[in-house]
């Protein structure tokens, strides 16, 4: 297992990076590590405009931000059973503490460092994911697993403009269009990470629906397995709940009762079961 000091003389990119034909090899802000040193200089590049921020410990950096989001959210859903939480919240920091030295952590890293709401979104989904499959009865593995795709679950969003991502307010249909790429983008990216079919499920599917209304290709019903679906109300619920720069923040009660009534879209018993949590 990688510790924090072998991290200590990575950097971050100060500017995007394209190679000759334009094509975008790494984002502003992602983290800089030997592997990527390395295909960087395949690509012909060799001198990379970088950041020092790297030289804090990557530990730093990530738990500053994961203790103050969880504190936020554990007030903000009005969590009931504290210890269902807190068993979350110690496999979630065990996803993103303990796996340093695994090639899809510097997707973790990146979305630390590409947009703070992002961040803070992609780790309340992964906390709400563990609570409800915690209460299903998700073996430790289980758990990890699930933990991990919904804490990855928006890595696709890496790939697009900030712009459009900050947008406030409604976006247009080509901007919607641009915006919805991220799920086919996300899964392509974690593709050469050779993880299991099921954390690449979720990142492809979190925005399915159970009537066939969702994207990118209109499952439905039964065709969307049970991690899917419980990321999918984990997603729903938070940015529904949370700063996110396209909806309209609502409260925990407000969001419930419109989720419910969308019974044909998202599965209800989990629905119902996070409810029961959070509102008991």
């Amino acid at each position: 297992m990688n510790t924090d000091s072998e991290y200590k003389n990575y950097f971050y990119a100060e500017n995007d990076i394209c190679d000759d034909r334009g094509i975008l090899l790494l984002r502003k802000g992602q983290l800089i590590t030997d592997d990527i040193r390395e295909k960087l200089s395949k690509h012909g590049i060799k001198n990379v405009k970088a950041s020092d921020r790297g030289q804090q410990s990557i530990s730093q950096i990530h738990s500053k931000v994961i203790d103050s989001v969880t504190r936020n959210l554990e007030e903000r859903l009005k969590v009931q059973d504290k210890g269902l939480f807190e068993k979350a919240n110690l496999i979630l920091k065990s996803v993103i503490f303990e796996n340093k030295s695994k090639p899809w952590w510097v997707c973790i890293n990146a979305l630390a460092n590409y947009l703070g709401w992002l961040y803070t979104h992609s780790i309340d989904v992964g906390l709400i994911s563990l609570v409800i499959a915690a209460r299903l009865g998700y073996s430790d593995q289980e758990l990890f697993n699930i933990g991990l795709s919904a804490l990855l679950h928006d890595v696709g969003k890496l790939l697009e403009p900030k712009a459009i991502l900050q947008k406030p307010g409604s976006l247009s249909e080509i901007e919607q269009n641009i915006v919805r790429q991220h799920c086919d983008l996300g899964a392509s990216s974690l593709q050469g990470f050779n993880l299991p079919k099921e954390y690449i499920d979720v990142v492809m599917q979190h925005h399915e629906r159970l009537d066939g209304s969702g994207y990118p290709r209109g499952l439905k019903g039964n065709d969307i397995c049970l991690n899917v679906r419980i990321v999918i109300v984990a997603d729903v619920v938070d940015k529904m709940t949370s700063y996110c720069p396209h909806e309209k923040l609502q409260d925990m009660e407000c969001a419930m009762r419109r989720i419910k009534s969308q019974n044909e879209k998202y599965p209800q018993d989990l629905v119902l079961m996070l409810e029961e949590l959070l509102l008991a």
